[in-house]
């Protein structure tokens, strides 16, 4: 359950991301739901296929999170520049992280696991659907400013946090399977998220702070 706690806390600064992004551009929504329905079943159906140990065999793979490290690093510098030079989003935006991605096949695990009958394309149609509902829910509850480059400049950030996630994920020893709750764990985890995300609004707010004194004179 450790690494899930991870993983899970990726996911869910990712959805953070989504949710700005589509805030920022609406228009970006066109391409982001199939994008994203199409990954999650092919999350889905490469679930069904794996069992306990050969999930956590592939997850320690260097030839899986050395280029998993190297998109989010790419995505990160994209995300910054074209943010720092005052660019909307596009698709290349929306793509599903490879961190993401791997959330998205543990919980198609688990639910493959508790649930008879189930197959991986209807597990991945079914978290696409939740995923894309609490995503478009967010992006439509106002609560996000619509700029794009503070969009950007997020994105950066939620790269970043996963990257740094990646090696403690797979440094842990427990395979991801069920387990009882480590309550320690999880509480670090959910600091670590808080402290990204108030580091992201304060950086944020510093930067617009410093463009509008810089516009007024």
């Amino acid at each position: 359950m450790d690494r899930s706690l991870l993983f899970g806390a990726v996911v869910l600064i990712l959805c953070i991301r989504d949710a700005r992004l589509l805030a920022s551009r609406p228009r970006l929504s066109i391409a982001y739901v199939p994008i994203l329905l199409g990954t999650t079943v092919g999350c889905g159906m490469f679930a069904e296929t794996l069992s306990a140990s050969e999930a956590d065999a592939w997850l320690r793979d260097v030839r899986f999170w050395l280029p998993a490290a190297s998109i989010h690093v790419v995505l990160s510098y994209w995300s910054e520049r074209r943010g720092r030079l005052g660019r909307s989003a596009d698709w290349l935006a929306i793509l599903p992280a490879p961190v993401w991605s791997v959330g998205m096949i543990a919980v198609g695990r688990l639910a493959l696991t508790h649930v008879d009958g189930l197959t991986g394309v209807a597990v991945g149609l079914v978290m696409g659907t939740a995923y894309v509902l609490v995503v478009g829910s967010l992006a439509l509850c106002g609560w996000f400013d619509k700029s794009s480059a503070a969009a950007l400049r997020f994105a950066a950030i939620s790269h970043l946090s996963a990257l740094l996630l990646i090696p403690v994920a797979v440094a842990l020893e427990r395979p991801i399977e069920i387990q009882t709750v480590d309550w320690r764990v999880t509480a670090l985890v959910a600091g670590f998220v808080g402290l990204l995300l108030a580091v992201s609004f304060f950086w944020h707010r510093s930067r617009n702070g410093s463009s509008f004194t810089a516009t007024s004179r």
